[in-house]
């Protein structure tokens, strides 16, 4: 991810630690994702096994995608609570 927008300028992380509410976000759809098969396989009485080890894959697989996107929430969420102030 870019440190500032090339168009405008604005520094994407306000402080040290910025992003770390991205990161349990992420968890958060991670778990939202993975949880109708958890049903599923419960409901079709899978190995407990089973359904860890696909989970696990499953959450190691989705990681990287949704903790760019809980990135990018992140950004607006805070914007639109606490707006940057524009110079000039």
């Amino acid at each position: 991810m870019n440190p500032e927008c090339t168009v405008c300028g604005v520094r994407f992380e306000r402080e040290s630690g910025f992003f770390l509410m991205a990161i349990y976000l992420a968890y958060a759809v991670d778990i939202l994702l993975i949880a109708p098969f958890i049903v599923w396989g419960v409901g079709r009485q899978l190995s407990v096994w089973l359904i860890v080890g696909v989970l696990a894959v499953g959450v190691l697989a989705l990681s990287p995608v949704t903790l760019q996107y809980t990135r990018v929430l992140w950004l607006h969420l805070d914007e639109l609570f606490d707006p940057r102030r524009k110079s000039g």
